[in-house]
Order: C-alpha cells, then structure tokens, then sequence
C-alpha cells in the first residue's frame, strides 16, 4: 500500500479530485497520506483540496526543497541533505 499519493489537480481525463475521492474512499488506503499540487494559488483553492481530503498542498511553481519538505512532514521522516 502507498505510503503517499502525489496528484496534481488538473489531470487530462481524471482530475485529481476524483484521485483523491479513490483514495479516500478505499478503507485499504484511509491511512495514505495525500499531497495535492496544483497551478491555482488562491487560498480558496488550497482549502478545496483539504476538504476534498488531501492531507496537504502545494502551488507551482514548486522548488524541490518545497517538495522535499511537504513530502517528509507528511512520512514523518526528516530530509537527509539540503536541496537547492
């Protein structure tokens, strides 16, 4: 079982609300944590994709540290070097 799904919102054919929806819908996977990314970044945006269930959110453009950031919060685990 995936630890973390990573989904951008705007997926052609599925978007990533509907990702999220699969995810948080299977009680196999209620323990997956899930980092959302999308384009918008107005705050009404990053409050859709945490009602929707995502566990977090990031905006593009994205910087790897921001990334690596999100990412070992949400496994709980702490980066090994420094990304620049």
């Amino acid at each position: 079982r995936p630890v973390l799904v990573i989904t951008d919102i705007q997926i052609p054919g599925m978007d990533g609300f509907e990702v999220i929806h699969h995810v948080r819908s299977n009680p196999s996977l209620q323990a997956t944590k899930i980092l959302a990314i999308t384009a918008r970044s107005f705050p009404e945006d990053r409050d859709r994709c945490l009602t929707e269930g995502a566990n977090e959110y990031l905006s593009k453009p994205i910087q790897p540290y921001q990334l690596l950031d999100k990412v070992s919060a949400l496994i709980g685990k702490e980066p090994k070097a420094s990304v620049t």
